[in-house]
């Protein structure tokens, strides 16, 4: 029920991480090497520094695990930061999360991503009782792990909730291997406001740990629908090609729901395909289930040789001003 470390049956360890991280790192399960492919060390070669980071842990009697994920869309990436207390950078990393676009989830890849690192380390360097302060901005991952504390095994109605595989696997590991994990909030995005010279170290790395996260997503951010099963979590939900993670009710009353409807849609109106695939469909979903008054505008447009004519409904709301902002994207509604 907790991450499989591969060890080399070799007894002098030749391409431990220690030695050699890339080479160490494509002999672990596929889910691990996802999280860690892309390791950042901040050491005078740029090689891997295990003992420095072990040594550092018994010299500041804890380190600081910051992490931090970036959603657009469903594209999903983290990063995460290895520090001192007193901010002596570490190690670092950035990578890939997989599934539906949820912050909680990206968040939780981060975070699962530098468990996994300490894991690894405690495993090969014979660590004890490593103590660890893990960060984050997401309250949620932060409250939840909190929770955890208070018992081993998930209770049913937990493994229903949001990104239970994740969650539970950074519990699993952080037990299986004796991190002396603590969990603490941080305000995410403090360099808004403040300069990052002025922040402190928690805020400073955190901005550090999502600048991480954010040029992942700028360089190899993209949609990855289907999720690793983690070892914590052996089944996952899958409709029409993309895991759910999260929300099981609706996704399911959903995928059963759109396709009748559509299809009642197009016998009710005569609407051919192009018509369907026009309809900016998620648009219109937001704009009635919101409070938004909307401006209508009467519209035709020829499809197939047919004259359709339809609304284009622009959201519109007040502003504190007093005037009105309007959504750029047209909701189609056709009569």
């Amino acid at each position: 029920m907790t991450a499989l470390v591969v060890k080399e049956s070799t007894a002098t360890r030749t391409y431990g991480p220690d030695v050699s991280w890339d080479h160490f790192i494509q002999t672990q399960p596929t889910w691990v090497k996802a999280l860690l492919e892309d390791v950042h060390f901040f050491s005078e070669d740029g090689y891997s520094n295990l003992w420095e980071i072990a040594a550092a842990t018994e010299n500041h009697g804890h380190l600081l695990a910051v992490s931090d994920g970036s959603v657009k869309a469903h594209d999903m990436s983290f990063g995460w930061i290895l520090s001192t207390p007193t901010g002596h950078r570490l190690a670092a990393a950035a990578g890939p999360c997989n599934g539906r676009g949820n912050s909680l989830r990206a968040e939780g890849a981060g975070m699962l991503s530098v468990t996994m690192f300490i894991a690894l380390m405690t495993k090969y360097l014979d660590l004890e009782h490593l103590k660890i302060v893990f960060i984050s901005d997401n309250s949620e991952l932060i409250r939840r792990l909190k929770v955890h504390k208070h018992y081993d095994d998930p209770y049913p109605n937990e493994t229903l909730k949001s990104e239970f595989d994740v969650i539970e696997q950074i519990y699993k590991t952080t037990s299986i291997y004796g991190i002396d994990a603590t969990y603490s909030w941080v305000r995410g995005h403090q360099d808004k406001h403040t300069a990052y010279i002025d922040l402190p170290l928690e805020a400073q790395l955190n901005v550090d740990a999502d600048k991480f996260a954010g040029d992942f997503q700028m360089t190899k951010g993209k949609f990855r629908p289907l999720v690793f099963l983690l070892p914590s979590c052996d089944a996952m939900l899958s409709i029409r090609g993309i895991s759910i993670t999260s929300n099981y009710r609706k996704q399911l009353i959903r995928a059963y729901v759109e396709p009748e409807y559509i299809q009642y849609l197009q016998y009710r109106f005569g609407w051919p395909n192009e018509t369907i695939e026009i309809i900016a469909w998620k648009c219109l979903s937001l704009a009635a289930c919101s409070g938004s008054r909307l401006r209508i505008f009467r519209q035709k447009r020829t499809i197939c040789g047919q004259t359709i004519f339809y609304n284009t409904r622009y959201a519109v709301k007040y502003h504190q001003s007093g005037g009105f902002l309007a959504s750029t994207e047209a909701l189609l509604s056709y009569n």
